[in-house]
């Protein structure tokens, strides 16, 4: 809102804030969230966005590549699932090509575009999830619900994932556009596998808490009446 104010003119005191809201029905199954049991399979890193440069899969593929340089990570994969427009086939094809440069083709699995059956069970498979967009993100929805699953998050510092990480305790921030930072982040996560899943649980609860989609249709309500 401080953004779109002095990018449109607009008074601040003329724009009004309804944070989104998502579906938790769907959701409402996984109750232990945040409490899959430690074992020897994978981490799994996850991406759930647009297949597109400003929602950084290029950034996450060149953290990843340098996470397993590391003798400290331990046996990773890395999924991505999300729309891929014709425009940008070359683009993830660039980023398998760096994996493949890496000698990481094998652990890459790009899942196409999911419904919402086959979203759900995604970040199921996750352990953390990431999308390090190039730009001030205003929306998040994928962070939502990643963290409604409860999985840990780990997003860029601007647009709206301060504040939403700050309501919810479901993640950590790093500096944007920095791939340092991000491996930082992901690294921490990674080798300290009971902070993520308590941050997962948090995440789990703090978007019950306030990003329900009922939540979000009353407080609208509520703002159309106080301007009638």
């Amino acid at each position: 809102a401080d953004f779109m104010a002095d990018y449109l003119s607009i008074p601040r005191e003329k724009i009004h804030v309804v944070p989104l809201g998502i579906n938790l029905q769907d959701y409402e199954g996984q109750a232990e969230a945040g409490r899959r049991p430690l074992t020897d399979r994978p981490w799994t890193i996850g991406y759930f966005a647009r297949i597109a440069p400003e929602k950084g899969l290029h950034l996450l593929v060149e953290a990843y590549c340098r996470l397993r340089d590391r003798a400290d990570f331990p046996p990773a994969r890395l999924l991505a699932a999300g729309y891929l427009a014709p425009e940008h086939r070359g683009y993830l094809q660039a980023q398998e090509a760096r994996l493949a440069e890496a000698g990481l083709a094998e652990e890459f699995t790009y899942q196409g575009a999911l419904d919402r059956d086959s979203k759900l069970r995604f970040f199921r498979e996750l352990d953390l999830l990431s999308m390090p967009t190039t730009y001030a993100e205003p929306k998040g929805l994928p962070v939502l619900e990643a963290m409604a699953s409860g999985v840990p998050v780990v997003q860029p510092r601007w647009g709206a994932f301060p504040e939403i990480l700050e309501r919810t305790g479901g993640g950590v921030l790093f500096e944007p556009n920095d791939v340092g930072s991000l491996v930082k982040a992901l690294l921490e996560l990674s080798l300290n596998p009971e902070w993520a899943r308590d941050l997962g649980r948090a995440g789990w609860a703090g978007v019950r808490a306030h990003y329900p989609v009922a939540r979000m249709a009353s407080q609208a309500v509520d703002l159309y009446a106080s301007l009638s």
